[in-house]
């Protein structure tokens, strides 16, 4: 079974911009196109469709509202790609990737392009990594090649995968000084339940029984950690202490976003 994603992504690190880039991308973008927040591998926006299950609006364009098979199709082929220069005019000084996530047998390939203030900045053929490229064109640390809104059921729940079965208590946010190395092989020496689920050498996720799940990846000389907590506050703590010293101090944000 294949993944596809044809979708705008944008890094965003204000909460109260990133709600009026969800807004602005809710009433701009065809209403099969599914727009959410993200709070890790970094803080953004996502709007994004799955164009093959998206096919019935042609075969039923009129209940859609479009005037006809050709007007209904070509939403259904280029419904965020068509509208990226008018989200970024709305946001002149935040940087947008348009990127076409195509997955089949358990390879992937990506391609797009990054606009800002309306005007294409930076465009990647077709490629196993361009995704990882395309996030460093908006102002991405580091990115990595795992990014979790690529991942099956994330559009729908905000969760990756197998996680998606329980609602976010809270998300976590570390960072601390240690070599990235050492805190990964921290993580991968820790008891059962905690697992390690992707280890590269500039990336570390790590999951808790449905409990918890955290990437941890290098900033400088120091290890950035952001979680996602599915228990009560002080469970979470402990597990996010577990990940780092006790004495690290942590960034705790509600279901909504909002510091605690």
């Amino acid at each position: 079974m294949g993944f596809y994603l044809r979708c705008a992504i944008a890094k965003v690190d204000d909460g109260d911009v990133a709600d009026r880039i969800v807004q602005a991308a809710r009433a701009l973008f065809p209403k099969f196109v599914k727009v959410r927040r993200f709070e890790f591998p970094f803080a953004g926006v996502i709007a994004g469709y799955d164009h093959n299950k998206a096919h019935d609006l042609v075969e039923d364009f009129a209940a859609h509202g479009y005037a006809d098979e050709e007007a209904a199709y070509e939403d259904v082929a280029e419904g965020v790609d068509n509208r990226m220069g008018e989200l970024s005019l709305a946001f002149p000084e935040t940087p947008i990737a348009y990127v076409d996530v195509d997955c089949f047998g358990g390879t992937c390939m990506f391609s797009g392009y990054v606009v800002r203030d309306g005007l294409s900045t930076h465009s990647e053929p077709v490629s196993s990594s361009a995704h990882v490229r395309l996030f460093e064109h908006l102002g991405v640390h580091d990115p990595q090649w795992h990014f979790a809104p690529f991942t099956r059921g994330f559009m729908d729940t905000g969760v990756a995968s197998d996680l998606a079965r329980l609602p976010t208590t809270y998300y976590v946010h570390a960072q601390w000084d240690e070599p990235f190395r050492l805190a990964a092989m921290r993580a991968s020496m820790l008891h059962a339940p905690w697992k390690v689920t992707i280890m590269t050498e500039t990336s570390c996720v790590v999951v808790h029984e449905e409990d918890f799940f955290a990437s941890l990846h290098p900033v400088d000389d120091q290890v950035e950690m952001r979680g996602k907590s599915f228990v009560d506050l002080t469970l979470t703590k402990t597990l996010a202490h577990e990940l780092a010293d006790d004495d690290v101090a942590l960034e705790l944000k509600d279901p909504d976003g909002k510091p605690l």
